[in-house]
């Protein structure tokens, strides 16, 4: 009778977050700019949170979530906050975590949460269509459509 299976990679418990570490040199980085405060962010698909520069003299090892770069090393981080986005004709309400990194990053958290995606080939961030999504359809009595007023001629 075989033995249990053995899976390479598994992990036992839940990782820290890892974030990714710079482009190899020449790779282009991809970055939204905040048109109300003109911040730009780096759009990190290697980080699983999106995070926000922030150093603390009280706290100077981080009193938040363990996170570690790709090399393994610590990021101190310390709390979660809100920040009101504005990129071009689309805005968000989104949650970063305070850490000492150097830049503004946006992670897969905020790329999955509002459905946005990356054209590697063209470097840039692609937004949902702004078509109105259709609403739900509802019957309609042919025996009522005579007397609903139109509008546009009242």
């Amino acid at each position: 009778m075989p033995g249990p299976l053995h899976l390479a990679g598994k992990l036992i418990v839940a990782p820290a977050v890892f974030l990714a570490t710079p482009s190899a040199a020449g790779a282009p980085l991809i970055h939204l700019k905040d048109t109300k405060t003109h911040i730009s962010y780096l759009v990190d698909t290697g980080a699983a949170i999106s995070l926000l520069p922030f150093s603390s003299s009280q706290h100077p090892s981080g009193s938040g979530p363990k996170l570690v770069n790709a090399s393994g090393a610590s990021i101190p981080s310390w709390n979660f906050v809100f920040k009101n986005l504005k990129f071009g004709n689309h805005t968000f309400v989104h949650s970063f975590l305070q850490s000492a990194v150097s830049q503004p990053i946006l992670g897969m958290d905020f790329l999955s949460l509002h459905d946005l995606q990356i054209d590697l080939k063209h470097s840039k961030v692609l937004f949902p269509s702004s078509t109105p999504r259709p609403s739900p359809t509802f019957p309609v009595f042919p025996s009522i459509l005579p007397s609903i007023p139109v509008l546009s001629s009242m």
